[in-house]
């Protein structure tokens, strides 16, 4: 190759590294962009099934806040225990007729949102509403029973609640004055032919003793419906010509029953078909 050949090829050479390098002067320069990073941490505002919910983002455009819940601080009675007086009696301890306890609630919302107080008991019934309220029994028997306070400030009672319970029971050493009742057992029938059905029945007048308990024996008879109460049905399976004899015993945990009369019977006789 000539000399003046290689002048004209580093020539070349020259003219197209100065044109790149112009253009790439010529080309505006652009940053990346930045990246969107971690998206705002918020707290939803719609109901939900629990205390609250959290979600990321913005919804309708607005912050999201958390619903603090509100809850039962104290739940107060004025008494914990009722004894039941006796129909009657003289009493010896501290029973009373009135069987209505007084009930105070204190609660608090950490977001002083209204709260409407809500009372769940196992017996008897709530009189009145709010923070003051009357747990009337009247009526109930005795036992245990409870109570439970919470406090709704619009997600439900969501919060703590607290129970407290009430024991009934009857007097132990009331002084009964006994009024006896009379009492004898019916019969459906003067006779029954054998092989048929036929009524007992006791019949009580008078008196301040509630039965709660009747235990029938029957002779020459089999007793087909109604054991354990007022009114029995017996079958007259035994041979003709005998009596036929329903005898029952009265019961309950009555003190005056240990002194009151609580038998009786009656008979019929079972004859030919």
């Amino acid at each position: 190759m000539s000399k003046n050949a290689g002048f004209f090829i580093l020539a070349i050479f020259l003219t197209l590294l100065f044109s790149v390098e112009n253009l790439s002067a010529q080309t505006p320069k652009t940053s990346p962009s930045p990246s969107p990073g971690p998206m705002p941490f918020t707290v939803a505002t719609e109901p939900t099934s629990g205390p609250f919910q959290i979600s990321r983002g913005r919804r309708n455009g607005q912050p999201m806040v958390i619903n603090k819940v509100a809850n039962v601080d104290s739940l107060d009675l004025n008494r914990s225990e009722l004894v039941l007086c006796a129909p009657k009696a003289k009493a010896s301890e501290n029973c009373s007729d009135d069987l209505t306890i007084s009930v105070n609630t204190k609660a608090s919302d950490p977001e002083n949102d209204t709260m409407i107080y809500s009372y769940t008991v196992t017996g008897g019934k709530i009189e009145g509403q709010g923070v003051n309220v009357t747990w009337n029994l009247s009526g109930v028997k005795p036992g245990t029973y409870t109570i439970t306070a919470g406090v709704d400030d619009g997600c439900g009672v969501c919060g703590k609640t607290i129970t407290r319970f009430v024991t009934i029971r009857e007097c132990a050493t009331c002084l009964v004055e006994c009024e006896c009742y009379a009492f004898a057992v019916e019969r459906g029938a003067e006779t029954v032919k054998w092989g048929q059905t036929v009524t007992f029945s006791v019949k009580i007048s008078g008196g301040n003793v509630p039965i709660e308990k009747y235990s029938w024996t029957v002779t020459n008879g089999k007793i087909i419906e109604g054991q354990g109460t007022a009114t029995i049905k017996v079958n007259a399976d035994e041979l003709a010509g005998k009596m036929m004899t329903a005898g029952v015993e009265l019961g309950g945990p009555h003190k005056c029953l240990r002194i009151c009369p609580i038998a009786a019977w009656e008979s019929v006789m079972v004859t030919f078909k």
